[in-house]
């Protein structure tokens, strides 16, 4: 009740600060002002206030070297409190953020479970001169997994991706597989994990039509221990931690102003303890913009899995890799879809490729206060040893601007993925809803 008690007194200041904004105005303290969205400096972008209510199924093991989970009934409900704050700075050609998310989670009812999760981001860009173009991100995640669960990890911004005519694209359409955080690449490390992944890119506009870029990346998960907190949903740990590291060479060449060409070279190493393998592939494709409602895009080619060591995957294997995306936006509606096939094991199991897919749905009225999101996402490895049928993600969110700076909203998230990785048997799944109060500077629905 303490714990209670204190969050309602954080709710409470902040009707006291939006109350005070309309008198602190002076120009000198706005550039000052961390509730100020225009500012530059110490930023503060939101404070929630949520509810949640969890349940499914969760033991797990590994028998006879198999990854396997073990059906049993778990559900919890709890109480939320979090916030987004951070820095930044852009001065002519360069640009820098950091961005610390930080919540608190307890149970309200029949359990001890307490859990401080923290998510951070940091980006920096920087142009030299009008055709080199330098970035850098950096991310991190130390959550509780029933918290990645009701995070919204496909449900994108109801933008569309489109070709703007310089070899580049604009916009977001969401792919799922391989998402850090997402609950269908989460589970298989437990009750609690940590997420690391970093990458350096480096862009050079040939012209106004060809433009060059190399990427490298990084990106690390493994367990980590509950300790005195417990688990929240009973999940062990399948897989310790699996660490990947890449990089990327690629051309797109504008054949008309809504035509892009695209040719990408990619090689990535997978290591855990099921595997340490590489994965070069390479793919050409096409993007195009059919018409202001429509955008297309697709890419084909091909990849090899080269192990040094795997546990289930005896030689190497040569597979087609492909991938395709398909949009349409129409008045308040977006929709989206894609599927791609690749040469890739976010487990490090060992799989010869993986194969994903989602489809989403937007909508939000212009100048409105109400907006409504879907999204399902399907991720399947593929494999002789890997029998199982997949797993599923669906995902929905309401939410309604009830004041200046207040929100209200509902989420709903279900996962189902099979009872092992490697047997066929009945597959198990998750699902939760929450109900969160946010406060945020910015007005936006």
């Amino acid at each position: 009740m303490r714990t209670t008690w204190w969050i309602l007194k954080v709710f409470a200041l902040l009707l006291t600060m939006e109350a005070g904004l309309a008198f602190a105005q002076s120009s000198i303290l706005d550039e000052l002002n961390p509730i100020d969205s225009n500012s530059m400096g110490i930023q503060l972008y939101d404070v929630s206030l949520a509810g949640s209510y969890f349940t499914g199924s969760a033991t797990s093991g590994i028998v006879s070297g198999i990854p396997l989970l073990n059906p049993t009934n778990s559900s919890l409900a709890d109480l939320q409190v979090s916030t987004s704050l951070g820095w930044r700075r852009a001065h002519k050609d360069t640009a820098f953020s950091v961005v610390y998310s930080p919540s608190y989670v307890k149970a309200i009812y029949a359990s001890k479970f307490h859990s401080f999760d923290q998510q951070f981001n940091v980006a920096a860009s920087t142009k030299f001169g009008n055709k080199w173009t330098l970035a850098s991100s950096l991310q991190g995640m130390m959550m509780d997994f029933s918290q990645v669960l009701l995070s919204p990890s496909l449900i994108g911004s109801g933008e569309l991706t489109s070709t703007n005519g310089s070899g580049t694209t604009s916009g977001e359409i969401p792919v799922s597989g391989g998402v850090v955080g997402s609950p269908e690449t989460s589970f298989a490390y437990g009750s609690r994990e940590l997420t690391a992944a970093g990458s350096v890119s480096l862009v050079y506009a040939y012209s106004t039509r060809s433009t060059f870029h190399l990427s490298f990346a990084g990106n690390r998960t493994q367990f980590l221990s509950a300790g005195a907190n417990g688990y929240s949903s009973g999940i062990q740990s399948l897989i310790p931690k699996t660490t990947t590291v890449g990089g990327d060479l690629g051309w797109s060449y504008a054949l008309t102003p809504r035509t892009d060409l695209t040719f990408e070279l990619t090689s990535a190493r997978t290591v855990s303890r099921f595997q340490d393998a590489y994965t070069p592939q390479v793919l050409i494709g096409l993007a195009r913009k059919l018409t202001p409602h429509w955008v297309v895009s697709g890419s084909v080619g091909g990849g090899e899995v080269i192990p040094n060591r795997s546990t289930y995957l005896t030689g190497r294997t040569v597979r087609d890799v492909y991938n395709g995306t398909l949009g349409y936006k129409l008045d308040s509606h977006t929709f989206s879809g894609a599927y791609s096939r690749s040469v890739s094991d976010v487990y490090g199991l060992g799989a010869d490729a993986t194969e994903s897919g989602t489809g989403s749905w937007a909508w939000r009225k212009a100048g409105g206060t109400f907006s409504v999101r879907a999204a399902v996402g399907y991720a399947h490895l593929v494999g002789g040893v890997f029998h199982s049928g997949g797993s599923w993600n669906a995902q929905t969110n309401i939410s309604k601007l009830v004041a200046r700076h207040f929100f209200t909203s509902f989420s709903y998230n279900y996962v189902r993925f099979p009872q092992n990785l490697i047997l066929h048997s009945t597959p198990l799944s998750e699902n939760g809803a929450v109900v969160a109060v946010s406060w945020s500077p910015v007005v936006r629905p």
